[in-house]
């Protein structure tokens, strides 16, 4: 009789212990709805597209080929996530601040209390600005189209607009901005290069002239060609004297005239022979071969340095064309809507998904109580 007592008791107490939290479901479940239902301030949604193009792929192809073609390239995927990266910094958010009061309007106290940035943090907490600023405004990247797609949270329709145009012009102007500078970069190190050599294949050619000046001689190498071929002449011409004086033998005497002519002619065409290869070749160094040789390497290191130059100057130019080319712009696929109807918050979603949620976790309270209670028996 005692026990059936202990357990009328006890499931008395059970039925209560349900009744209150059927009671406590139940007024959670009313305080939310109205909250999401009335309370909840409506926020308007403005969406733009941007991606970043690549103007190489505006030669000769069509924008739908340019689009696709860049999409799966890494430095495209990485130039998309340095552009959201600035589009979600601190420097942007203070930027949208100073020109649209962005703390003002997300902090008036028109707005329901619960969504609104509180005083604390438009006083003086950047950090906290910063996160709220972060759950109102996104920036992902869509992977289908490799597009940016971003969406500003406002309280009107006018500020969110504002929002998203701004962060569009912005975003456009710094990536811009960028590449620009990433340009003038690769060209001031071309042309720092080209000055560098410009200047070395001067002093080559200041070497050249000394050397010319010094010796005397504009081109020893040709020098030393001229007297070759005189040299080659005069061989020419005593060979010939040598056949006539020979033919001449059959018939004359030595110690006749002509004969004798001949002999001079032969002896003064040896003299001179052996003067103008002297002049080719000696044990002197100071000399015409010794002469000719330096100045072939001379002029070996100025063909260099005119060639080294003349590529250079062909490279800058080539660099200009090239980085001019692979420079990447924000093309802006979808302009900033303006919104005519509050997107956020999706009030029955939201309540839907609250209640669906606190029924879980009171299923999951009940299950524990079970347990509890049957261990205890």
């Amino acid at each position: 009789m005692q026990l059936s007592k202990t357990k009328h008791i006890e499931l008395i107490s059970h039925n209560v212990k349900s009744h209150k939290l059927t009671s406590f479901l139940l007024l959670t479940s009313l305080i939310v709805s109205i909250y999401w239902g009335l309370i909840a301030s409506d926020r308007y949604v403005s969406e733009a597209h941007i991606i970043m193009v690549n103007t190489e792929m505006s030669q000769g192809n069509n924008s739908n080929s340019m689009l696709s073609g860049s999409n799966g390239s890494a430095e495209f995927v990485a130039s998309q996530m340095w552009l959201r990266d600035y589009l979600l910094s601190v420097d942007m958010m203070e930027a949208l601040d100073a020109k649209l009061k962005l703390r003002a309007h997300y902090s008036d106290w028109h707005h329901d209390p619960i969504s609104r940035l509180w005083l604390c943090c438009h006083n003086n907490s950047l950090e906290k600005f910063h996160d709220y600023y972060l759950s109102r405004v996104s920036v992902e990247l869509d992977t289908n189209s490799g597009a940016l797609v971003i969406k500003a949270q406002a309280y009107d329709e006018k500020m969110a607009h504002a929002i998203a145009e701004m962060l569009v012009e912005k975003g456009e102007e710094y990536m811009n901005l960028t590449s620009q500078r990433i340009l003038q970069k690769q060209m001031l190190f071309l042309s720092e290069q080209v000055e560098i050599i410009k200047n070395e294949d001067i002093r080559a050619h200041e070497v050249m002239t000394n050397f010319q000046n010094k010796k005397g001689l504009i081109s020893p190498t040709t020098t030393a060609a001229s007297i070759d071929a005189v040299v080659n002449g005069l061989d020419s011409q005593r060979v010939a004297i040598e056949a006539s004086r020979n033919a001449m033998l059959a018939y004359l005497m030595p110690n006749n005239p002509s004969i004798i002519a001949l002999d001079q002619q032969l002896s003064s065409l040896n003299k001179q022979i052996k003067t103008e290869r002297a002049r080719l070749t000696a044990p002197n160094s100071k000399l015409l071969n010794y002469t000719s040789d330096q100045a072939l390497r001379v002029q070996m290191d100025v063909n260099l340095m005119d060639s080294t130059y003349a590529a250079a100057l062909s490279s800058l130019q080539s660099g200009r064309v090239m980085a001019a080319l692979m420079m990447r712009k924000v093309f802006v696929l979808q302009a900033p809507t303006f919104p005519q109807y509050p997107l956020e918050p999706r009030r029955i979603y939201n309540t839907l998904v609250f209640i669906f949620f606190l029924l879980i976790l009171a299923g999951i309270a009940q299950l524990l109580i079970a347990i509890i209670r049957d261990h205890r028996d």
